[in-house]
């Protein structure tokens, strides 16, 4: 025995269905995903200076500089008051037992 056809409109009215739905997911993909315009300050699209600051150099050459060896380096002396203030904390703590 021969199953009966489905009529036609029933096929396309299953395609037409199919269309919307991925027409509809197609469209929240393509909003979510766009790139929305970036707002970017007028100050930093203002052309740069090309022309050298006098002053400012001036101000860079009366800087104090320090010559290597002149200074104990920072790491090393951060290092020491950590250990002495752990030191001294856990003297604390031993004479309050």
């Amino acid at each position: 025995m021969q199953k009966p056809k489905p009529p036609k409109l029933v096929g396309l009215v299953v395609l037409t269905t199919i269309t919307i739905v991925f027409w509809v997911f197609y469209g929240i993909y393509s909003t979510l995903k766009k790139v929305s315009p970036v707002n970017i300050p007028e100050e930093i699209l203002n052309p740069l200076n090309p022309g050298i600051d006098l002053a400012l150099l001036n101000t860079i050459a009366s800087k104090e500089f320090y010559q290597k060896g002149e200074t104990l380096p920072l790491t090393n002396s951060v290092n020491q008051n950590l250990l002495q203030n752990r030191s001294q904390k856990s003297e604390i703590k031993l004479n309050e037992q």
